[in-house]
């Protein structure tokens, strides 16, 4: 009894085996996308049919600097990748929160939790997980001067 299962066990890996190397072979060729240009000489020159991809870049969405509680005017982000730059300075007791909101949020009657929450002096920067529309920063602070970037990676 014992026998059989193993020798079943085995059989079943050595199908999984030949299941995958065939498999794996005959995608192999698949993914080579080329073509040839000739001349009347006979020379080719394989060149890819795949156009090249546009190198993403952080786009600033908005800048703002302060030295009290602030909202902003409204920004748009794409849903790619967003980062919160930010710098909080002042004395030895400092207080300040970012908050991303929706357009049409009010912090005040729905609530809300920050992105950054800051208790020291210092430069930082934190990424966010958003997706497309149009937001508003609301930055909170007490004995702090502070400046916020937003960037989203276009």
């Amino acid at each position: 009894m014992v026998k059989k299962l193993i020798i079943g066990i085995i059989g079943f890996f050595i199908l999984i085996g030949v299941i995958g190397a065939i498999g794996g072979s005959s995608n192999k060729n698949s993914n080579q996308a080329t073509t040839t240009t000739g001349s009347n000489s006979g020379n080719t020159n394989p060149q890819s049919t795949e156009a090249p991809q546009k190198q993403k870049q952080w786009v600033t969405v908005v800048e703002v600097s302060g030295n009290a509680n602030k909202n902003t005017d409204t920004f748009e982000l794409k849903g790619g990748k967003t980062k919160i730059t930010y710098t909080f300075s002042g004395g030895d007791v400092i207080v300040g929160s970012i908050y991303v909101l929706k357009e049409g949020t009010d912090l005040m009657k729905q609530g809300g939790i920050p992105e950054v929450t800051v208790t020291n002096a210092g430069t930082d920067s934190t990424f966010i997980t958003k997706s497309a529309g149009n937001y508003y920063l609301s930055i909170k602070s007490a004995n702090a001067s502070w400046t916020v970037k937003v960037e989203e990676e276009r």
